[in-house]
């Protein structure tokens, strides 16, 4: 009983020390943030494109981030994204919240409008398109609302600035979470779960789904990685991997890690298009040609230009499509 009273009294002292730390720390910010304006900011990342060439003809995938990354609420966002000599043929745009917007696009432009975006709220923007010349690395990107323009980022994610409230905010949830951790390590009631979150981050989603399917390598490198992953470039990587021996046990838990994905995360339909085109890719390696012809009949309603096309690389997984 008394080895209990003690380890109450130094938890409490934790956490109290944890409480006047996050006040000296607040006032801290408060003396010397007082006057500061709440100045607007809009930030942008576009990944490298995804290129696949044909006979005279070349496709490419681009996503664009928008984020606001200030402490104010930005009103009257447009965003025009342009791929010279590409021809936008698809677009999926997707919200860490819904947001309201409408967009348009014109041959080789995107325009979209966004009424207002609240500090954090971001947008990916994702282009397939095509053209019969060697598209750019990058599309060409305008952002502005009321008041600012917006800056590109050489990184991603593009980490919101934090004010005041979020900086005592995240200390005592730091002491909370910390003295939480105290509690379940010591007293040994965490059993080793694992509690994986979709953060809106591709290689969490991606480290998670490898973790409960038992990848705990590939697990621990996404969560590693620098530089956010595609799900169907992720996808196209299991499907080569799991053919190599397809019928063993790995290549059973990479084909789940992508049958999960489609389940689990949001996905835009491009990219589910070609994740069932490689679930279909390891089936037709393990013999199983009716479980692959259904996943790639599903991959053609999805995005048939850019199936057909892949398919005319593969004669004879197309060739299933052709038996009865």
């Amino acid at each position: 009983m008394k080895s209990d009273d003690n380890w109450m009294s130094k938890v409490i002292w934790i956490f109290v020390a944890a409480l006047i730390g996050a006040v000296v720390y607040s006032g801290f910010n408060l003396a010397t943030n007082a006057m500061q304006a709440k100045e607007p900011k809009l930030t942008y990342y576009s990944s490298n494109a995804s290129v696949f060439s044909g006979q005279n003809i070349y496709y490419a995938f681009y996503d664009v981030y928008i984020v606001n990354s200030g402490k104010a609420v930005v009103d009257n966002v447009a965003v025009v994204i342009m791929t010279p000599s590409m021809t936008i043929t698809d677009s999926q745009v997707t919200g860490s919240v819904s947001i309201p917007y409408t967009h348009s696009i014109n041959k080789d432009t995107l325009n979209l409008q966004v009424d207002e975006l609240n500090p954090s709220e971001s947008l990916k923007i994702s282009l397939f398109t095509t053209g019969l010349t060697s598209p750019p690395n990058k599309p060409n990107v305008s952002l502005r609302g009321s008041g600012v323009t917006g800056n590109e980022s050489n990184t991603y994610p593009l980490a919101p600035q934090t004010g005041l409230t979020e900086n005592l905010f995240s200390v005592l949830l730091t002491a909370i979470i910390g003295l939480g951790g105290y509690i379940l390590l010591y007293r040994g009631a965490s059993n080793g779960m694992y509690l994986g979150k979709n953060k809106e981050s591709q290689n969490y989603v991606l480290a998670y789904l490898c973790g409960v399917n038992g990848l705990l390598v590939e697990a621990d490198t996404y969560l590693k990685k620098p530089i956010p992953s595609q799900y169907w470039a992720e996808a196209d990587h299991f499907a080569s991997q799991a053919s190599v021996e397809p019928n063993s046990a790995r290549s059973n838990k990479l084909k789940q890690v992508l049958v999960d994905l489609l389940n689990y995360a949001q996905v835009n339909r491009m990219s589910k298009a070609l994740i069932n085109y490689d679930i279909a890719r390891i089936e037709f390696a393990q013999g199983k040609t009716e479980e692959a012809k259904q996943h790639l009949l599903v991959a053609k309603k999805q995005a048939k230009e850019i199936v057909n096309f892949r398919l005319s690389f593969q004669s004879d997984l197309s060739a299933i499509l052709k038996s009865t």
